[in-house]
């Protein structure tokens, strides 16, 4: 049998005076009790992405399954430094084209900042 990893909050409820019925709620059995505290340092979807390529930049990250007459051949992967040389370009463009960082909570600055 399977090990189980989510859990069931709530049940679902069904269609009632004209409000549609809404499925179970499911949490991640580490977070039954709760949701454990946010990690230090990791405030954005930046953060995170960037954590990975310092700790794991030659892992594959992204793939595609190269066509090859007309049917899926084998998947040719980019590692986590290649996918964020990637978006240091995108990033190095966009500001090129003049958009620049509008409020005090953008990680736009350390762009520049992971050392791999």
């Amino acid at each position: 049998m399977a090990e189980k990893f989510i859990i069931e909050m709530e049940p679902a409820k069904p269609a009632k005076d004209g409000k549609p019925s809404v499925g179970p709620v499911y949490r991640s059995l580490f977070a039954k009790d709760g949701f454990p505290p946010p990690i230090e340092g990791l405030d954005s979807c930046w953060d995170i992405f960037r954590l990975s390529v310092e700790k794991y930049p030659n892992n594959r990250m992204l793939g595609h399954r190269k066509i090859v007459d007309g049917k899926p051949g084998k998947y040719v992967w980019k590692t986590y430094k290649e996918v964020y040389d990637i978006v240091i370009k995108v990033g190095n463009s966009i500001r090129n084209c003049g958009v620049e960082k509008n409020n005090a909570n953008d990680k736009v600055s350390s762009l520049n900042t992971v050392a791999v």
